[in-house]
């Protein structure tokens, strides 16, 4: 819990790729839904130490590799065809393909991407709940 700053929209995230730590921006969207789950979740407990995701009180917080599994066992739900040679979906080919398509959205409507990073660093990050 800790690591959230609602009042920067900040959450920070720690020893992610090579070791590094970072402060990742979050949308106001994504920073009230959170605030909202947190709030459902705990109530007026915001103790720093608690974990912000938990499946319940007696398993505690969520083991890093959940997210992966739950997808390939979604891709296995879909019975995708993967061309013999072709590497099957991974779960950040989801987060490439939302920040590629925005760009392209934006050179479209005219907009200057270099005016816009900051905006897309928080919208691929967690926008609408998207990985």
């Amino acid at each position: 819990m800790g690591d959230a700053d609602f009042t920067r929209n900040l959450l920070f995230i720690r020893e992610t790729k090579f070791a590094k730590s970072r402060h990742v921006p979050m949308g106001s969207r994504v920073a009230q839904r959170l605030k909202d789950y947190v709030a459902a979740r705990y109530g007026s407990t915001t103790a720093s130490e608690l974990p912000m995701f938990t499946f319940n009180s007696k398993r505690g917080s969520v083991d890093e590799g959940t997210s992966s599994m739950t997808f390939h066992a979604f891709l296995l739900k879909l019975e995708l065809h993967i061309p013999p040679g072709v590497s099957p979906p991974r779960l950040r080919n989801l987060r490439y393909s939302f920040a590629v398509a925005t760009l392209l959205r934006w050179y479209r409507e005219g907009i200057d991407p270099n005016c816009r990073w900051m905006h897309l660093a928080k919208e691929y990050s967690w926008q609408h709940g998207r990985p």
